[in-house]
């Protein structure tokens, strides 16, 4: 499983330059400095949740021991798994926008992942959920 860390680091790398792009936008920083409308946080919930959905297409498929790095996953064989980064962006979210973001982004990318499918569907989905609502414990 040690091949999969290089493909790891690059998934965080790409979620690292695109935090770096998003903090460069004024209204970005403004959401950031806590001076957060509830519209705001509606739309840091869709941004960090489809950041969550994206983690889940573009994650590396596990079978057998063995890896398949391709650019999008639409759909994930019953006797397969999926490691990827769909819960780091929804814990930015919490701790960014606070509770209700993080356990929104959560249930968007949860419920997204468990329809993917693969044998550890529901253990991702409720993972993910569960991350979105503690994170901030």
């Amino acid at each position: 499983m040690f091949t999969l860390v290089p493909f790891m680091i690059e998934k965080i790398g790409i979620i690292l330059i695109v935090a770096l792009l998003l903090s460069q936008l004024r209204s970005f920083r403004k959401i950031i400095q806590n001076e957060q409308s509830q519209k705001d946080k509606v739309l840091l919930l869709f941004l960090f949740g489809l950041f969550g959905i994206i983690s889940n297409y573009t994650g590396i498929e596990v079978f057998d021991r063995n890896t398949e790095y391709l650019s999008w996953h639409s759909f994930i064989d019953n006797d397969d798994a999926i490691a990827n980064t769909r819960v780091l962006g929804i814990v930015i979210g919490g701790l960014i926008g606070g509770p209700v973001v993080g356990m929104g982004a959560g249930l968007i990318a949860g419920i997204h992942r468990y329809f993917l499918g693969g044998f550890t569907a529901f253990a991702c989905s409720i993972s993910t959920i569960i991350a979105g609502v503690l994170q901030d414990i």
